[in-house]
């Protein structure tokens, strides 16, 4: 409904002006927050690493999930590492975290398997350590603590590096630029100014647990900012 504006990492450089069918977008600051596409692992050891980047789990309490990362150990073709060199939770199989909700990047296709160019990374990774790829599909909050309980032996998901997640998880190098935008209802005529939505009659959407829901919360402090599991359903909020 109007005053409802949803502010999110928007993938792959989309125009401010074109989020989506029926929202329009505003740019937002906060450049550091913006998120981007990261594959982990949560082995240390492990040679599960591609060019699309892996993160490995350390020692610390659990935090809040959100998406990338610093590469942390080499390819197993460059170290002839077999299966069960790789300190894989099952031998052969390679169990990744990922939240299927944000086509092109990663998602559920027609069929309800895994698509999109994150899996196609994770089959070829897969591929080439001569294991078996296993995608579980949970909440985007719950991927790190995930990754600390060892529910899965990597992470594949946009995730900024933040100091916080850092002390728990060793991020890959980027690989996909992400945009944090404040996206609104098409037919909002409020201002384009952070202070036009600073107020307190403002309800501002994000994905629960991410960066955009933090810097939501750090931008817009008058305003009330809530938190959705899933990504359609704040922004169903804003149009809707």
């Amino acid at each position: 409904m109007h005053g409802h504006p949803n502010f999110r990492s928007i993938k792959r450089g989309l125009s401010v002006a074109t989020v989506l069918a029926t929202i329009t977008a505003l740019a937002a600051c906060g450049s550091s927050s913006d998120d981007a596409a990261t594959t982990a692992t949560s082995t240390p050891t492990s040679a599960a690493t591609s060019a699309a980047g892996s993160a490995t789990s350390a020692a610390g309490p659990a935090t809040s999930a959100d998406g990338p990362a610093t590469s942390t150990a080499d390819s197993a073709a460059e170290t002839s590492a077999t299966p069960a060199d790789l300190g894989l939770m099952t031998p052969g199989v390679l169990v990744v975290g990922m939240n299927l909700q944000f086509a092109p990047e990663m998602y559920l296709d027609a069929s309800g398997n895994p698509a999109g160019y994150d899996v196609d990374l994770l089959n070829d990774l897969a591929d080439s350590l001569g294991v078996t790829l296993q995608i579980e599909n949970l909440d985007f909050n719950g991927l790190i603590p995930g990754l600390q309980s060892k529910k899965f032996d990597m992470v594949s998901v946009g995730l900024t590096a933040t100091d916080e997640r850092k002390q728990v998880v060793d991020f890959s190098r980027e690989y996909v630029p992400y945009t944090s935008v404040l996206a609104v209802k098409n037919d909002d005529t409020s201002p384009a100014t952070v202070d036009s939505y600073n107020q307190a009659d403002k309800v501002i959407t994000a994905l629960q647990g991410s960066s955009g829901e933090q810097l939501a919360k750090d931008t817009f402090p008058n305003a009330t900012v809530t938190g959705f599991a899933d990504q359609n359903a704040s922004l169903l909020e804003v149009s809707t």
